[in-house]
């Protein structure tokens, strides 16, 4: 089994990890927050946009390989308030309408850069 690294110019980079490792017919990406290519910031005034963020960054490496949404089999949320439980409910409902991946979702006590969520995902394709 072969294993890539790969890297969407759109989505905040770090020397620390990667974006995504290709292993085989998956597709990991690592933990991604709500974080703003322009400049590596958190600019999310709410959780809502925060969320919504970090799934356009999973998008975007997704987009990368040529997968999407539809490809991801599995989801792990991680999320310091379960307050926003309803809120997160309603986004993830947006961007996943009719496809229904396997879904954790984990209330933490704090994320990296004062992060309200933290969303990783694993696709699948036979095409890769």
């Amino acid at each position: 089994m072969s294993i890539r690294y790969i890297a969407a110019e759109s989505v905040p980079s770090s020397p620390l990890f990667s974006q995504g490792i290709i292993a085989g017919q998956f597709l990991f990406t690592s933990g991604q927050l709500g974080l703003n290519r322009s400049n590596d910031e958190m600019e999310n005034l709410t959780f809502e946009d925060e969320f919504a963020q970090a799934l356009e960054n999973i998008r975007a490496i997704l987009k990368s390989e040529m997968l999407d949404l539809d490809n991801v089999i599995k989801v792990t949320i991680y999320i310091t308030d379960i307050g926003q439980f309803d809120s997160l409910n309603d986004i993830y409902l947006r961007y996943f309408p009719k496809h229904k991946p396997a879904r954790s979702c984990i209330v933490v006590n704090s994320l990296a850069k004062g992060a309200r969520v933290e969303i990783e995902a694993v696709a699948f394709s036979d095409k890769m």
